[in-house]
């Protein structure tokens, strides 16, 4: 990352800091509400399923006034549902039970498939999962497994303590401690049958010897590769030509809405507002830096910067523009970047600009369209060398289709029509370590230097020692946290 967004992320985490407390307060006692007002409704539904434990609601006067009379809750036979049984297992809470849950959940919460959630890593430095997102893992694991507390509720002061813990591994075991109760008096040494004790009762910590019959760990999956490439756009309406690039015959119409440029200063902006006022919308063109409030009652906004002449990045600077965009109501963003139509994978790829001016827009449009589901977030590739004119009328047709289902986040634009990038699965070859080690010193040896970013813990760590072992070479880590002089938790 720039010096100067290190630095202002990090002051602004140090003013952050201060509030964190409260703010932490304030989530845990909106969770605690919200616990309650779910598990009202879940009493008020199993009684009037007539499942034990139910609030039975009142009798309906229509069924008393026709004189059928009320059923009695014993006569009702009808089964907890699955989603409920699922969420409170009965009998004792088992490790692998909870393990289960956990993963469940983080995934949902971070988009983390289940298979990279390696139980041992640091939720905050190696998933970047921060103490409030934590916090509501740890409240939705208390209401599906039912921790308890006063009365049945929730105890917020279990939520707070598991809130803090820093590994999935250390959450289940709290958990399993939590449901296992307080512990017993020691009564009279005997004799343990390892055969009768349920291994996923057991602590990993504890000194019993797993049975036999006790089931394997599951084998770690192989990974599996993909490569990206620039692919045609399927067109749901048939195929297409690249005359439709520019005239659509199918589309919202433009006239009446309110478009905001952002300027290019190579001759596009100017193309596409003539264009678009010919169709009746209202054009306001602004320069790379302008106050957000211009985009305020905006309906589209097209952010045409990375096509200049200059090799400043667009990111991080446009992000507050970007950002007010989205959170003030503007249905269309579209980010158009200088690729050549291709996503810069094209030949010559490796002969443009370094920084790309658009690096990291099609990254921003992917999580943006993912958080704002109700609009239409686009990064529109195209080749700068062509007319400006032509790039306009391409511009234009794309914000007519943009409207339509179906189409994807990254489209590219050139003579060879719309393309897209697509991840195709490209196998990794089968080798056992002993030919994988000789394979990676063919390219790397004792004087290669491999630089790893990201920090020093959990997978690059793997992955560092892995190389040196493999290779000899001289390993350079990055990352934005100093060196902790304390061993790594192995739990």
């Amino acid at each position: 990352l720039p010096a100067a967004v290190t630095v202002e992320a990090a002051g602004a985490v140090g003013a952050a800091g201060a509030a964190a407390p409260a703010r932490d307060a304030v989530l845990l006692e909106y969770l605690a509400a919200a616990r309650e007002a779910v598990a009202a409704q879940r009493d008020v539904l199993l009684g009037y399923l007539g499942v034990a434990g139910g609030v039975a609601p009142p009798a309906a006067p229509g069924l008393v006034a026709s004189g059928l009379g009320a059923v009695p809750a014993a006569a009702v036979v009808v089964d907890e549902p699955p989603a409920l049984v699922a969420r409170a297992p009965a009998g004792p809470v088992t490790r692998a039970d909870v393990l289960r849950v956990v993963l469940d959940i983080v995934g949902t919460r971070t988009g983390y498939p289940e298979d990279m959630l390696d139980p041992t890593l640091d939720l905050e430095a190696d998933l970047s999962i921060d103490s409030i997102k934590r916090t509501e893992i740890i409240g939705e694991l208390a209401v599906r497994l039912r921790l308890p507390g006063a009365e049945g509720a929730v105890d917020e002061a279990v939520v707070e303590r598991l809130a803090k813990v820093k590994t999935i591994n250390g959450i289940v075991d709290d958990v399993v401690g939590f449901a296992s109760g307080p512990s017993e008096p020691p009564a009279e040494p005997t004799t343990v049958d390892p055969t009768a004790v349920d291994p996923a009762t057991v602590d990993p910590a504890d000194a019993c010897p797993a049975p036999a019959d006790a089931p394997a760990a599951p084998a770690a999956a192989r990974p599996t590769r993909h490569v990206v490439e620039c692919v045609p756009v399927e067109d749901p309406s048939g195929p297409g030509s690249p005359g439709s690039l520019e005239t659509p015959e199918e589309g919202p119409p433009v006239a009446g809405r309110r478009v905001v440029l952002v300027e290019d200063g190579a001759g596009v902006a100017w193309a596409l507002t003539e264009l678009l006022e010919a169709h009746g919308a209202e054009v306001e063109s602004t320069r790379p830096g302008a106050d957000v409030c211009v985009v305020e009652g905006a309906d589209t906004l097209v952010h045409l910067a990375a096509l200049g002449d200059g090799q400043d990045p667009v990111l991080p600077g446009a992000f507050p523009l970007l950002r007010a965009a989205l959170l003030g109501g503007v249905r269309q963003v579209f980010l158009v970047t200088a690729g050549g139509g291709h996503f810069g994978r094209g030949p010559g790829a490796a002969n443009g600009p370094d920084p790309v001016p658009g690096a990291g827009l099609a990254g921003f449009a992917r999580a943006a369209a993912l958080e704002f589901p109700d609009r239409v977030v686009r990064v529109v590739d195209v080749d700068p060398k062509e007319e400006p004119e032509l790039i306009a009328r391409r511009l234009l047709a794309e914000a007519r289709r943009a409207g339509g289902t179906g189409q994807p986040v990254t489209i590219g634009l050139s003579a060879q029509g719309r393309r897209t990038l697509r991840p195709r699965p490209s196998p990794l070859s089968t080798l056992d370590p002993t030919d994988r080690d000789a394979l990676l010193r063919t390219r790397l040896g004792p004087d290669s230097v491999v630089l790893l970013t990201g920090g020093a813990r959990g997978i690059t760590a793997q992955a560092a020692l892995g190389l040196a072992r493999a290779t000899g070479c001289r390993l350079e880590l990055l990352g934005r946290t100093g060196a902790d002089p304390t061993p790594e938790d192995p739990a």
